[in-house]
């Protein structure tokens, strides 16, 4: 199991993202599982926080980029760990459940220049 800071940041690093895509409209483009486990996390966080986690989790949606918004949503989601450690597993759950944007990255150099362009984590390209 996480250790609570680990989780509770998880969670939080989690959900932004989607935050981001759903204020710009781009929610077709993350895919109909992410936007439903990524649902299913701000839910599960909604009905579990107390009133000033809710608020947290308000703020941070409307600014999901903002440093200080996310650190206070993650303190509210630490606390509410620590009081109640039996929700530890469930959130766990929840964050491993919602997969990891797509991270795009494109690199062109010199003449006669090869593009290499790759979707996802953990992937690799050999161009000759």
């Amino acid at each position: 199991m996480m250790e609570l800071a680990a989780l509770s940041g998880a969670a939080v690093a989690t959900a932004a993202p989607y935050f981001a895509k759903m204020l710009d409209g781009a929610t077709e483009k993350i895919g109909e599982d992410a936007a439903d486990a990524a649902g299913k996390l701000v839910g599960w966080l909604r009905a579990k926080l107390t009133p000033g986690g809710k608020a947290a989790l308000v703020e941070l949606q409307k600014k999901p980029d903002n440093a200080l918004k996310r650190n206070i949503l993650d303190l509210q989601i630490q606390t509410l760990l620590a009081e109640q450690p039996e929700l530890t597993g469930q959130l766990e759950a929840l964050v491993k459940a919602v997969p990891a944007p797509a991270v795009v990255q494109n690199l062109t150099a010199g003449d006669g220049a090869k593009v290499a362009q790759l979707a996802g984590i953990n992937n690799s390209v050999n161009i000759s």
